[in-house]
């Protein structure tokens, strides 16, 4: 059997045996390839909220960083502040209900409030008595020091 060109327009060109395209290759999963859980959300936002760096976070789920950001990036921004609202809140109440430290605590950290040592000395000397006894000091260390200078010169 004998294929014809003729009506191609292919008159004197020689046939060619076209290559047929590579099959494309079918995409494998990653054996890294994470798939994110709610055990993992529950943990992150656990260990976010009690100040847990985000390296040791993603360590210990087993993750790179960037990992972590990429699938629990609202909850590493959110958790710890809503833990410190919590908190924040607690002691709010405490204080209003008439806790000593809680109101103390406030306090001193929120409105500035410090507490200031002061030292007090009291004493049973008076002024005339310390200057008569600096006086008496001064007068003998004056007379040694002239005997000392009388001794050299001799």
């Amino acid at each position: 059997m004998k294929i014809s060109l003729e009506g191609l327009g292919l008159d004197g060109v020689a046939p060619t045996r076209s290559k047929s395209p590579k099959p494309k290759k079918l995409a494998t999963p990653k054996a890294n390839h994470y798939l994110p859980t709610d055990e993992h959300a529950a943990t992150v936002e656990s260990l976010t909220s009690f100040g847990v760096p985000h390296k040791d976070i993603a360590k210990y789920i087993g993750v790179g960083e960037q990992t972590l950001t990429k699938y629990y990036g609202d909850i590493l921004n959110k958790a710890g502040i809503q833990k410190n609202l919590e908190v924040a809140n607690t002691l709010y109440q405490k204080a209003l209900t008439g806790d000593n430290q809680s109101m103390i605590f406030w306090l001193k950290t929120r409105a500035g409030w410090q507490e200031k040592t002061q030292v007090e000395i009291t004493t049973n000397i008076s002024i005339t008595q310390a200057l008569e006894q600096a006086q008496q000091r001064l007068e003998n260390w004056i007379e040694g020091e002239t005997e000392r200078i009388e001794g050299e010169t001799e």
